[in-house]
């Protein structure tokens, strides 16, 4: 079986903007199956979800659409077969109604795995390659709990980084630069995205009605 592999339109866009959507790469019985698990773990901890749905992070349901699709062979035609290390647990990042009313002008990114010091220790960073996101759920709206990115970023921070290093207390890792107009990525179920991990991004809350997971 040939290798699913990125479009050279795909890695273009992924090179200049630091994200791309991948349509339909899981199929509707896992993307069932890893909602199914989601729904019944956090369904009796209302007061708690987040902390619930954490417990999912080495489920196979939810490691098999990493692992038992497309996805990794699209993932190695980015960065390289052989050298990707898979993960072997997932982040259930669950979008819920609220009052988060801001202008997208006004809103916080942040890059992953920037730790500040706390409580006298040390802050660290500890990079990444990429993220890979599956949505369990149409979004074909904005505001409604989209992943949203800062185009480009990626490049203006390595630039950052270049000339100043990375600093662990940088608030949210970004760096004092002027960010551009954010886009809310709007996907399928089934869909991935696939963003470099320097991206400036952020999950909004829902602020519409709210739609079953």
């Amino acid at each position: 079986m040939a290798m699913a592999e990125f479009s050279l339109s795909q890695k273009q866009q992924l090179l200049e903007q630091g994200w791309v959507v991948i349509p339909q790469v899981v199929p509707a019985d896992m993307v069932r199956a890893a909602r199914n698990v989601i729904n019944s773990t956090i369904e009796n901890y209302l007061d708690s979800i987040q902390a619930h749905a954490h417990t999912l992070k080495t489920d196979e349901r939810l490691i098999d659409i990493l692992m038992k699709t497309d996805v990794f062979s699209l993932i190695e035609s980015a960065l390289g077969e052989g050298k990707v290390v898979p993960s072997t647990n997932v982040q259930c990042a669950l979008r819920f109604p609220g009052h988060d009313n801001k202008s997208l002008n006004s809103l916080r990114p942040h890059i992953d795995s920037f730790h500040p010091s706390v409580d006298g220790n040390p802050g660290s960073i500890k990079p990444f390659i990429a993220i890979a996101g599956f949505f369990l759920n149409d979004i074909d709206e904005d505001n409604a709990g989209n992943f949203t990115v800062w185009p480009g970023t990626h490049r203006q921070f390595a630039k950052y980084f270049a000339k100043y290093g990375a600093d662990p207390e940088l608030k949210l890792g970004i760096p004092p630069v002027d960010l551009p107009q954010p886009v809310q990525i709007k996907a399928k179920a089934g869909d991935m995205i696939f963003a470099h991990y320097q991206l400036a991004h952020m999950g909004r809350f829902k602020v519409q009605s709210f739609r079953d997971l």
